[in-house]
Order: structure tokens, then sequence, then C-alpha cells
């Protein structure tokens, strides 16, 4: 997990950010800052170990507008390392019928996208694009 963060965040932000942890069973978020990473990861893995299902936020959030009952929303976006398409794959937890069959139907369909997804990460019900920037961009909230 660490190689995949340090790929999203290849270098610390000059403004505080932070990752938000989230985890559906008590639907808890966990804001730890994005200079952080190793503890990012280590708290994530003792999430895991805990039983919980944990997720993570692909944007950097404002520190100040996220707390443990509060992860965040588009407002308090403070910085992207790209953009993302997460195509789901028919059947498992996906109710819609309107989707790739199988992971070489899913590889298919982002082959007709006119750019490359910098990597592709297997979530388990389908594929994850990125299109990473050269650099990460970050921005203040006004």
């Amino acid at each position: 997990m660490i190689n995949f963060l340090n790929l999203l965040w290849p270098q610390a932000p000059t403004i505080p950010v932070s990752i938000v942890l989230w985890t559906s069973q008590n639907r808890r978020s966990y804001p730890i800052p994005l200079s952080n990473l190793p503890f990012v990861v280590e708290t994530a893995q003792k999430l895991d170990s805990d039983g919980r299902n944990v997720y993570f936020s692909t944007c950097a959030m404002s520190p100040d507008r996220v707390n443990d009952v509060r992860r965040g929303n588009k407002e308090d976006v403070v910085g992207v390392p790209g953009f993302w398409v997460d195509v789901d794959i028919l059947g498992g937890a996906h109710k819609s019928k309107d989707l790739p069959e199988n992971l070489e139907e899913a590889l298919r369909l982002l082959d007709s996208f006119e750019y490359t997804p910098t990597m592709l990460v297997n979530s388990g019900y389908g594929l994850h694009a990125w299109y990473l920037f050269d650099t990460p961009y970050f921005f203040s909230r006004g």
C-alpha cells in the first residue's frame, strides 16, 4: 500500500492536508496528515486486522474540515493526484446489468479511451484506472 500511496503523492505538500481512512462497519473516519504516509498504512493495516473494511480518500482533504465523524466531501478537497475511473464488472456486489462481463471486457473499454492510464488497480469488483498528474495539484479554499 505504501508504494501505491507514494505513486499518488510523491512529494510532501506545502500546505497542511489529510488523507482520510474510513471504516464501513462503524462509519468512523481517521484523518491522518498526508505528510505521514507510513502512519496511514500502519493505521489501515491495524483496522484491516481488526476485521474492518477500510477505504481511503483519493483526494487530499482540508484537515480543519474532517474529523472522526466527518470524512469530508467535495467542498473539503484541497489536493488531487490526478483523475481516476472506476470500471465495475458484472456480478458480485453490483446489481446493474449494463457492465463489462469480465476483466478483459473492462480492459477493452479502457483501451477505447483516448488516454492510457498511469496505473490500473484490481478492486476485486472491477478496475480503478488512474491518470496521474506529473505532480499532484494542491490548492487552497478561500
